[in-house]
């Protein structure tokens, strides 16, 4: 039958103990690098999401800079005033003949 003695069975606790420990600190490493791994996924898939709405937000940027040259434009604003408030144009002879009395 085999027996340790005193000064062995305190080095086999203290092998296994070391041994749990580093079993513990690579788990904790291990853990630490799927962590990692998943946070980079989710970061890289935010990203994607926003590129995206970066794309969509320039097409409106873009889509509204269009219409509002096309709403601010003289011929518009002009047929506007003509068309729909009875607006009319009145020729400079008369302004300055008004002007001068």
């Amino acid at each position: 039958m085999i027996t340790f003695r005193n000064k062995n069975s305190k080095k086999y606790k203290l092998n296994a103990l070391l041994g749990i420990v580093i079993v513990m600190i690579l788990a904790v490493g291990m853990l630490f690098q799927v962590w990692l791994k998943v946070k980079i996924r989710l970061i890289a898939s935010e990203i994607e999401n926003l590129k995206k709405n970066v794309v969509t937000l320039r097409e409106d940027t873009n889509r509204l800079q269009t219409r509002a040259i096309n709403l601010s434009s003289y011929e518009r604003i002009t047929r506007l005033a003509q068309n729909e408030l009875g607006m009319i144009f009145v020729k400079q002879e008369v302004l300055t003949e008004t002007r001068s009395k």
